[in-house]
């Protein structure tokens, strides 16, 4: 997600749609269900490059990360939503982007198009 999405994203919040974002639980999950294996597909076609998936330890992942001296709170709470994806507790579905911003959310390839250069191997740290 853009900057500028994410900040109408959170900007409902605080512009007019305060009440309707006070109501309803959101899950900003978008329109199609997507696992891992999904996205591992995606990535090689959006950016015309092989990528490979490699399913690693969630302890070992947060391990590394905290090598790279990245805030402890932040490895947590990436660590905690790395089992909650394995778990499956994300596997929804939403049309809560559109209700939310009147517009559709991007699809993978659409997002990665955008953002190509920050999946470019010189744009990639050591974590």
């Amino acid at each position: 997600m853009s900057r500028t999405e994410t900040a109408i994203l959170a900007g409902g919040c605080f512009w007019g749609m305060g009440d309707l974002i006070r109501k309803l639980p959101h899950h900003l999950t978008g329109p199609q269900s997507e696992n891992i294996e999904f996205f591992a597909r995606e990535y090689p076609k959006a950016l015309s490059r092989p990528i490979t998936y490699q399913d690693i330890p969630v302890g070992a992942w947060r391990d590394r990360l905290l090598k790279h001296s990245l805030p402890a709170h932040l490895v947590n709470h990436l660590t905690t939503m790395a089992d909650l994806h394995r778990a499956g507790r994300d596997d929804r579905m939403s049309d809560d982007v559109l209700t939310l911003t009147g517009q559709r959310p991007l699809s993978v390839q659409e997002f990665i198009g955008k953002h190509a250069a920050t999946f470019t191997p010189s744009a990639q740290g050591a974590v």
